[in-house]
């Protein structure tokens, strides 16, 4: 997943977070990060990713990317997908706004999603493009 500042209006970190890949630092402890766009990047990332059902104690936790790998050519499917992620990110990430959204099928067993996003309050308008099939394939760094 890539981040693309195009203006800059961010409010403060309010918390550090374990850093997602989950990584040990130089000095041996776990990464964290507090930046706000950082956290967000990651929960969004993470929203998508996770089928529903996959989090404990958490069954709407998630979206059915998956389950249109092969069928995403289809305008309805992608228009289902949009909504279904839309929808996901929405209640359980209120402070992620969604501006725009393509979906593309570029091998024919994948998903490509280019997302453009704000992280609230803040006006900055960044850019996730994630890239899944039935194996996961590639996420860009973020």
């Amino acid at each position: 997943m890539s981040l693309v500042p195009t203006t800059t209006n961010m409010a403060a970190p309010s918390s550090a977070q374990i850093y997602v890949p989950f990584q040990i630092t130089t000095g041996g402890s776990v990464a964290s990060t507090a930046g706000l766009v950082q956290i967000a990047a990651q929960a969004l990332l993470g929203v998508i990713l996770t089928s529903p059902g996959e989090r404990v104690m958490r069954p709407t936790y998630g979206t059915e990317v998956d389950n249109y790998v092969f069928s995403i050519n289809s305008p309805q499917a992608q228009a289902a997908l949009i909504s279904d992620i839309k929808s996901v990110v929405a209640s359980q990430l209120p402070n992620v706004s969604i501006s725009s959204f393509q979906v593309s099928n570029p091998t024919g067993s994948s998903v490509l999603l280019n997302i453009v996003y704000q992280v609230l309050p803040g006006q900055t308008v960044y850019t996730a493009q994630i890239s899944t099939g039935p194996i996961l394939e590639n996420v860009s760094s973020i």
